[in-house]
């Protein structure tokens, strides 16, 4: 182990090469469409690429001294660790969760516009006040889209109950489905298992249950489970 450590997998001309190709990446990425200028601090997927870049320069410049550097490295980690893995987790869950800024976010018991993201927390605008969430207060709680705030979730099998081939039949059900005014429509799926579709949708309220469910049967649908 300790020759493996000892061992210069790359050199520092190699390194300045990594280091030239992150940076040319970043350049590009900063300027195509998706990232201008202007709309650059409003994405996450943004602050996601330049964290991985960071990560890749991090490793590369490790591997020159393996022994001296991650020496070196853990000296800084262990100053700083709970800033850099909370700050991990925080943009991890911020990405995963694809919410952007600008969105109306729950986190915990707060609510309010994400308005802006830094190394060191989130800043929510609230009705009554701008509160600022500092990630080394992240305890884990999930993030949830206001948009997806009080929908139900809704399950059901369904077969055609007119002559139709699995084609027809599943255009049918889908161009049904989206025309149900209280659908979200970005929060369904369906399958087909045997002569049956399995559907699983989001309705704005509990309330809007049963007239979905007649509005499928209308279509010439027979409901064989209704969860």
């Amino acid at each position: 182990m300790a020759e493996l450590l000892q061992d210069d997998f790359l050199s520092w001309f190699q390194f300045a090469i990594i280091l030239f190709g992150c940076g040319v990446l970043y350049f590009i990425v900063n300027k195509i469409h998706l990232f201008r200028k202007d709309a650059k601090e409003k994405s996450i997927g943004f602050r996601m690429f330049s964290y991985l870049l960071f990560v890749i320069i991090v490793v590369s410049f490790t591997l020159i001294h393996p022994l001296y550097h991650l020496f070196l490295l853990l000296i800084v980690f262990g100053a700083f660790y709970k800033n850099i893995i909370s700050y991990s987790k925080a943009l991890l869950s911020l990405y995963f969760s694809n919410v952007k800024l600008g969105d109306k976010i729950s986190l915990g018991n707060d609510t309010g516009t994400l308005i802006a993201v830094n190394y060191g927390g989130l800043h929510l605008l609230t009705p009554e006040n701008k509160i600022y969430f500092p990630f080394n207060a992240w305890k884990g709680d999930k993030i949830i889209r206001e948009s997806e705030k009080g929908t139900v979730l809704i399950s059901f099998m369904c077969k055609d109950v007119h002559d139709r081939s699995d084609y027809q039949s599943l255009n049918h059900l889908k161009k049904n489905l989206f025309n149900y005014p209280f659908l979200a429509v970005t929060k369904v799926s369906i399958d087909k298992e045997r002569d049956e579709f399995k559907v699983a949708a989001r309705i704005d309220h509990e309330k809007f249950k049963v007239g979905l469910m007649k509005h499928i049967e209308k279509a010439g649908f027979e409901l064989n489970k209704n969860n």
